[in-house]
Parts: structure tokens; sequence; C-alpha cells
């Protein structure tokens, strides 16, 4: 469990620039695909349960009262992370010389980014589980609908719900890959706000 006390922006930071290097390292020729999987996966491993931590901090309960299913919420990110490590370090030394490809693989970077602010708010969420919150839409120029089996962000707009309601449906704003949301998470804005207008998620 994460022993300093940091501010999950803080983890997402650290991560970023962490990540960012690899990526630019990489690209360059001075790490292969290996050394950057095994940096990227160690990364991975350390900062995504510190960030998750954080978050139930921030929301008031220590990271020695995480339960059970905090344990499953990272455990669960974890094996989903390190499912892509590898492909994106391929891809990495696959992109080098090709402009388009690295420009890409600089794309895909804020994916990954998101995915660490998303474990911390998953935290957050679990330690406010109680709390009342209202999803409000981003400022994306076309929110997605529901269907094929998901649900959109437009038709979740204004749904008032205890946040343990969302997370036991695995509705998350902005979590890359959702297979819940119609966007699935990709260049999503939406948040969930208290009842003053105030981000919890």
């Amino acid at each position: 469990m994460a022993q300093q006390q940091r501010t999950i922006s803080q983890v997402v930071s650290t991560y970023r620039d962490q990540l960012t290097n690899f990526t630019h390292e990489t690209l360059n020729g001075s790490m292969d695909a290996v050394d950057m999987r095994r940096a990227h996966g160690a990364l991975v491993r350390q900062l995504g349960p510190q960030a998750y931590y954080e978050g139930l901090r921030e929301g008031g309960i220590p990271a020695e009262e995480a339960d059970n299913a905090d344990k499953a919420a990272i455990a669960e990110w974890l094996r989903g992370q390190l499912s892509h490590v590898n492909g994106f370090a391929a891809d990495t030394v696959a992109a080098r010389g090709d402009s388009g490809k690295r420009a890409g693989i600089m794309g895909r970077l804020g994916l990954w980014i998101e995915s660490m602010q998303v474990i911390g708010s998953q935290g957050l969420m679990s330690a406010q589980k109680n709390a009342m919150g209202t999803w409000r839409l981003g400022a994306t120029e076309q929110h997605c609908k529901t269907g094929n089996g998901r649900i959109g962000c437009a038709n979740l707009h204004g749904k008032r719900h205890r946040l343990s309601w969302f997370l036991s449906r695995n509705l998350i704003p902005r979590q890359p890959g959702s297979e819940i949301l119609g966007c699935k998470g990709y260049k999503c804005l939406c948040e969930i706000k208290d009842d003053k207008g105030n981000k919890l998620v």
C-alpha cells in the first residue's frame, strides 16, 4: 500500500513523465522492446495501486482500511493494463523512423495516462460510495448514445445516484476502453458532480 501521501494528480504526473521518457528512449533506440516492457510494467504495478490508495485517502479512507473489493478492483485494473504493455512496447519499436507511426504512439500515451487517472478515480469512488452524484455531459461535440449492448453518455446525463451505483455498473467517466460506455471512454469529457456542481469523478 502507498506509504507516502500524495495526490492522485501527482501520481498521474509521475506516470506521465516516466512513461513519456520511456517512449522517447524507445523511439530513439536507447531502449529495446524488452527494456520498455519491463520498465513500463514495473511502473504500472507500482503507480496503479498507489493511485487507487490515494483516491481512497482523498475520499477519507486510509489505505490500510482497503477492503477485498478495493483489492479486487486494483487486481482487475492491473490485469487489463498489463495485457497491453507488450503490444505498446513492440509498436513503439516498430514506429522508429516512421513519422506517422511515431505520432500514433505519442497519441496513445494519452490513453495510458487517462487509465492511471481512472484507477485513482475508482479509489475515490470507493471511499465516497455513499455520496450522491449526477452524471453530466462533457464538452464533446457529439455524445455517444445507447446501442449494441452499451450505454450512451447522452442517456446517462442527469442520472443521479450514489457513487456506488455508478461503480457497481462500471460506469466511470473517461475510462479508456470501457466495455460499458458507447464511446468506450475515448474522447469522453463527462463527469459525475455533486449537488453543488463540484466534480466528484
